[in-house]
Formats: C-alpha cells, structure tokens, sequence
C-alpha cells in the first residue's frame, strides 16, 4: 500500500489527530493498527496507512440490532 498524505488534512481535525480518514467509531473489533479510541469513541490509528486499511477492509459484524453492516458504521435515525 503506498503512503498516504496525512498532509491533506486539517491539523484541528479528528481525522488528523486520530490518523482514521473516515471518523470510525470503535466497537467490540479491533482493527489491525488500531491503539486506543479518543474521548467521543472514534478509533485512534498508528498511522494514516493504517486508518485507510480500515477504511478499505470489508470486515463485517452483526450489531446488537441483529442486522448486518460495517463494523464501525453509524446508522442515521
């Protein structure tokens, strides 16, 4: 996987501070370079590589809900 530019980013933001692109909120899983979750419950990365590994594994997990969708997802009510 090439380097992603962190660069591209707001240094104010979530996104930048946790190295996770896409705001994924932690769950039960655990993702491979996943080193904690930030005070609002997004997943915090190692690296930007790694948040966008996430981002782009189509792992899966069944919620409490009993419906299948992507682990990390929010649902809009």
């Amino acid at each position: 996987m090439s380097r992603v530019n962190k660069e591209k980013y707001f240094k104010e933001t979530r996104a930048y501070r946790n190295c996770n692109p896409l705001n994924i909120r932690a769950t039960k899983a655990r993702w491979q370079g996943q080193i904690g979750q930030d005070d609002k419950g997004f997943v915090k990365f190692i690296s930007f590589d790694k948040g966008y590994r996430a981002v782009l594994s189509p792992r899966r997990s069944e919620d409490h809900t009993g419906d299948n969708r992507e682990v990390g997802t929010t649902r809009r009510e």
